[in-house]
C-alpha cells in the first residue's frame, strides 16, 4: 500500500510546502505587524561626512539623516564646499533631500555664501536645487543675493559653477550705503 518511495515523496512535498508557507509569512510579516511602510532603511544622528567631488572638497554635517531607497533626507544641514582655487561655498538649510542616483539635492529654508578672490556674496532662498550633472544651484522660488553694497532680488535664479549669477523674473537691484 504505502511504499518507502511514496512516503519519501509525500514527506518531501510536505516539507517543501511548509518551508514555502514560512517564507511567504516572513516576507509579509512587516505589513501584518503594523510596521510603517515609510520607515527608513538607515537613520543616523550627528553625521559628519567629507567627500571629494571633482575639484571640490565637500564637508557635510547634519543633525539627522535618514536613507531609504536611494534617497537621503536630512535635518539641519551645514555644507561647506572648498575649491577650486580659493573658492569657499557655505550653505545652511533647515532640511534637505539628496538623490543618490543622479546626485541631485533639494534644500529648504537656505542661507549661503560664496567667497572667492577676497569677496563674499551671500544669498538666501526658500528652496535651492543642486543639479549634480551640471553642478549648478537653481533657486526656483525666489532668491536674494548681497555683495558689499549691492542687493539683488529675483523670482528665480541660478548660481553657475564658475560663480556667475543669473536671475530671471522681477529682478530688482538696490545699492545700500556703506556703514
Amino acid at each position: 500500500m504505502w511504499s518507502g518511495r511514496r512516503l519519501a515523496l509525500w514527506g518531501a512535498l510536505g516539507i517543501a510546502a511548509l518551508t514555502g508557507w514560512f517564507l511567504w509569512r516572513d516576507l509579509h510579516l512587516p505589513q501584518q505587524a503594523g510596521v510603517p511602510a515609510d520607515l527608513p532603511d538607515v537613520r543616523v544622528e550627528q553625521l559628519d561626512l567629507q567627500r571629494r567631488v571633482g575639484e571640490q572638497d565637500w564637508s557635510i554635517r547634519t543633525a539627522r539623516a535618514e536613507r531609504s531607497e536611494g534617497v537621503a533626507r536630512v535635518v539641519s544641514l551645514d555644507l561647506d564646499i572648498r575649491g577650486p582655487g580659493d573658492r569657499v561655498t557655505r550653505i545652511r538649510a533647515e532640511k534637505g533631500r539628496f538623490e543618490e542616483e543622479n546626485e541631485d539635492m533639494t534644500l529648504w529654508h537656505v542661507q549661503g555664501s560664496l567667497r572667492e578672490k577676497g569677496r563674499t556674496t551671500r544669498w538666501t532662498a526658500g528652496e535651492a536645487f543642486y543639479d549634480g550633472k551640471v553642478r549648478e544651484w537653481c533657486f526656483p522660488s525666489g532668491v536674494n543675493f548681497q555683495r558689499e553694497t549691492l542687493r539683488l532680488t529675483a523670482q528665480a535664479g541660478r548660481l553657475l559653477p564658475k560663480g556667475e549669477i543669473r536671475l530671471v523674473g522681477g529682478v530688482s537691484a538696490r545699492w545700500v550705503a556703506p556703514r
